[in-house]
């Protein structure tokens, strides 16, 4: 018997997208599943639109909630959810193919890991162009390996991104377990750095078939002094859920998961100005030890420099690369 998958979407304001995203799951071709549409308190009438399609396919179930944030609108789809998997997908953003979640599902009837993982590609609206954005893998390189050797090679080959949108999980880890902390930013890094120590198992459908949108005025094109912060306190918990690992083979492949996300920080503190920037320097400094743990090539290209150099210099140097490479 096919499992049941509960499909997450929370929803806020996005109108003019809400139609392509959730006929692009209703769509697929494995159809044993319910759409979860949390209306998270929106004015411009996608909450009439969830209520539409819930009359029209038996499948979809509506919650209506005041305003409370994405995290909350995730953690509402949670609680209802009934599904054997969850998967999430957010609202402006769509499904390409009507036999992608139909192949992840045959992956995990193969292995019956308890999660599986695929790519994505960014949607750019401004001009409709569609370019990949996670490599092409071997899920032979996954299948049949321990969690340390999957998740080992998902990282390293950055196919593996914190998003809570690039995974099916079994619902056991996430039910009444697993929540995202309410009013956060940049909360997908620290729940999916739980749900990677929670599972016991790993698998890969190597296809991007999420379309990530790029809308203009999201939180990449508008970071801020205090989107930082609360960054480097995101990876604060990480490196601090890290020390409950108990095996030794697992710490360091965990750690450069975490490495990942503090170079994600050093990015976009060049985007501050030279004021904000001494507000987050020293813990951009007291973080950087992460660095000897990543294998992604990033990462030790980083970390290189930094050895080398020092870090004031390294980070001046790679300030100068970033901000070019944004031009």
């Amino acid at each position: 018997m096919e499992k049941l998958v509960s499909v997450i979407i929370p929803v806020y304001n996005v109108k003019a997208y809400l139609d392509q995203c959730v006929d692009s799951v209703l769509k697929q071709t494995y159809s044993n599943m319910e759409v979860i549409l949390s209306d998270d308190g929106s004015t411009d009438g996608s909450g009439e639109q969830c209520d539409r399609w819930a009359e029209a396919d038996k499948r979809v179930k509506v919650i209506h909630e005041k305003n409370g944030g994405l995290s909350a609108a995730r953690n509402r789809g949670i609680d209802i959810a009934t599904g054997d998997y969850m998967v999430f997908i957010d609202s402006d953003d769509y499904w390409d193919g009507q036999d992608a979640l139909a192949g992840c599902m045959a992956c995990l009837a193969e292995s019956g890991a308890d999660m599986l993982v695929f790519g994505y590609s960014k949607l750019f609206e401004a001009t409709g162009a569609i370019r990949p954005v996670t490599p092409i893998g071997l899920r032979s390189a996954v299948l049949g390996k321990t969690k340390t050797e999957a998740f080992d090679y998902l990282t390293t080959q950055n196919i593996h991104v914190a998003s809570a949108c690039s995974r099916i999980t079994k619902a056991k880890f996430l039910k009444n377990k697993l929540y995202y902390e309410f009013g956060a930013t940049s909360e997908d890094i620290e729940w999916t750095a739980k749900l990677i120590l929670a599972v016991g198992s790993i698998d890969y459908y190597p296809q991007n078939f999420y379309i990530y949108r790029q809308r203009a005025g999201s939180i990449t094109k508008t970071m801020t002094k205090s989107n930082i912060v609360q960054l480097q306190r995101i990876i604060g918990k990480c490196i601090d859920h890290g020390k409950a690992i108990e095996t030794d083979e697992f710490y360091p492949i965990y750690m450069g998961y975490t490495a990942y996300q503090y170079i994600t920080s050093l990015a976009n503190a060049y985007k501050l100005g030279k004021e904000e920037l001494k507000c987050v320097f020293s813990t951009l400094v007291s973080q950087s030890w992460v660095l000897r743990f990543g294998k992604n090539r990033r990462v030790r290209m980083i970390a290189a420099a930094k050895k080398l150099l020092g870090f004031r210099a390294m980070f001046a140097i790679l300030r100068v690369y970033y901000t070019a490479d944004k031009r």
